[in-house]
């Protein structure tokens, strides 16, 4: 809803025609800015994210309510706008058959395709069912790690120390789950 809220905003100010040199009066702070900012600023937003939720009206409604769902991220579903109706179709059974909520990876790798043409069904439904290469990620909080380096040390000083200690208790670990074998004795 909220994207066709901006876009029928962005719509009305567009064709307005309002500019400073024709003797109409333009509302404070917005002469010379582009359409697109002033919808923005009325929304605290910026313009960017004023054009990606403009961008997502082109999608097929089966899509606009799979990111109504959270079915479809938005970053991803940005991506898929710009793909030919036809296969956002095919996406959206897709996304329906493998119950997959596709990766931003995904969606640029369809768009791509779609653009160069070689994309359909059958591609589609690889793309959505391949398996997502999963980063995965620890995060230590810099007042976690200060109980430990204290304030002085910088980031680096703290990584190298931690790499450093891991390093040698990896090779204690080694020692101890890896026993060295001892000879057989003989009777």
């Amino acid at each position: 809803m909220k994207k066709l809220l901006l876009k029928m905003q962005f719509e009305a100010i567009k064709h307005q025609g309002v500019r400073g040199d024709s003797g109409q009066k333009v509302p404070n702070g917005e002469l010379g800015k582009r359409s697109i900012e002033m919808v923005g600023e009325r929304n605290n937003m910026n313009g960017k994210q004023v054009q990606r939720y403009i961008r997502l009206t082109s999608l097929v409604s089966d899509l606009q309510k799979a990111i109504d769902e959270n079915r479809l991220g938005f970053t991803s579903a940005v991506e898929i706008s710009f793909i030919g109706r036809k296969n956002q179709n095919y996406i959206a059974v897709a996304l329906d058959g493998e119950q997959v909520k596709p990766s931003l990876a995904q969606a640029q790798r369809m768009r791509e395709l779609d653009k160069a043409g070689q994309l359909n069904g059958d591609i589609i439904d690889g793309i959505l069912s391949a398996e997502k290469r999963e980063v995965e990620k620890v995060i230590i909080t810099g007042d976690e790690l200060s109980r430990y380096f204290g304030k002085n040390k910088t980031p680096r000083e703290m990584k190298d120390q931690i790499i450093k200690l891991l390093d040698e208790w990896a090779g204690k670990e080694k020692s101890i789950t890896t026993p060295e074998k001892k000879p057989e004795r003989e009777i």
